[in-house]
């Protein structure tokens, strides 16, 4: 609709400001829990592993946080 509305020659730009949040949100939170139980006594003998937070982790989450600030954006004339 707002395309259409357009003049001919016209730039539309649509810029999302990010990308997609929610994987770097979970790791997030995985990594958040991890450190909490570490900070509450528990040891890796404790703690499943399927919890503990690795440092490729740690790398993982650094790569989704620069997708996330990288943002979309869509550009086109009219």
């Amino acid at each position: 609709m707002i395309y259409n509305s357009l003049p001919t020659a016209t730039a539309f730009i649509l810029f999302s400001g990010h990308g997609d949040p929610r994987k770097m949100a979970a790791m997030s939170i995985k990594k958040t829990a991890f450190e909490n139980a570490i900070r509450e006594g528990k040891t890796l003998v404790t703690i499943p592993q399927a919890e503990w937070w690795t440092s490729q982790e740690g790398r993982d989450l650094e790569d989704e946080v620069e997708k996330v600030k990288k943002g979309l954006l869509f550009l086109g004339i009219k």
